[in-house]
């Protein structure tokens, strides 16, 4: 596993009429780009009924230990606590 720091913007449906972006950052632990994008989409779709076609990702970053903020993705990349 790989940790990855993405971040971008998305599309929340507030009203009828109103299209707000959201921005978002976030560590996660994944094999490699590709299933960190899929991971990304799937977990925003899910909590934030939100289409693929919504989601911006402006940049994914691959993480060295050092870099990782977040203990939980530290802990499943395999790095120290």
């Amino acid at each position: 596993m790989k940790a990855f720091r993405v971040i971008g913007t998305f599309r929340v449906k507030d009203r009828e009429f109103r299209n707000d972006l959201q921005d978002f950052k976030v560590e996660l632990a994944a094999a490699d780009e590709k299933a960190a994008r899929e991971k990304i989409v799937s977990n925003f779709g899910s909590h934030h009924r939100v289409g693929r076609e919504e989601i911006f990702i402006e940049e994914l970053k691959l993480l060295k230990n050092e870099e990782i903020t977040d203990p939980v993705v530290k802990y499943q990349v395999g790095g120290s606590k």
